[in-house]
């Protein structure tokens, strides 16, 4: 992850974000693999609404090929939690265990994504503060999705 310049860290982030919504917004009732389904196509999904952004703003010396590559972190939230309802699905867990364990997850890369953007640049307290108030609204948002939603 450290080789991803600070931008892509930004788009993971924003990725991370968005695929706890999808975690949250998941059917209980549900099976675990169609979570991982789901968590997939959302990803490839923002990955190519990303990409095409990328293209339609950058003009004519955009390409597809770059902004496909430099967009691609938006997916890498769908990891944890493709593995966490596959093994949901494998051991039988119940959705609401794999709904749980897909968000702890999510929490985990954020963290380490947000732990690799404060040690690419040169920390001061904003950027700090900017990070453990993306935390803190991201958790509260979580949370509160989860009571409207269950």
């Amino acid at each position: 992850m450290a080789h991803l310049h600070r931008a892509q860290l930004a788009v993971a982030v924003y990725g991370t974000v968005s695929m706890a919504v999808v975690v949250v917004a998941w059917e209980p009732g549900g099976e675990a693999w169609e979570l991982a389904v789901l968590a997939l196509g959302y990803a490839i999904a923002i990955w190519l609404a990303h990409s095409f952004a990328n293209v339609v703003s950058g003009g004519a010396e955009a390409s597809w090929r770059v902004a496909l590559a430099h967009e691609q972190p938006v997916m890498v939230s769908a990891v944890p939690v493709a593995i966490v309802a596959l093994l949901g699905q494998l051991f039988d867990w119940t959705p609401e265990t794999v709904e749980l364990l897909a968000l702890v997850g999510l929490v985990l890369l954020l963290v380490a994504i947000q732990f690799v953007l404060l040690r690419t640049a040169p920390a001061h307290e904003r950027r700090l503060g900017g990070t453990l108030v993306l935390d803190i609204v991201a958790f509260v948002l979580i949370v509160l999705l989860l009571v409207a939603v269950h």
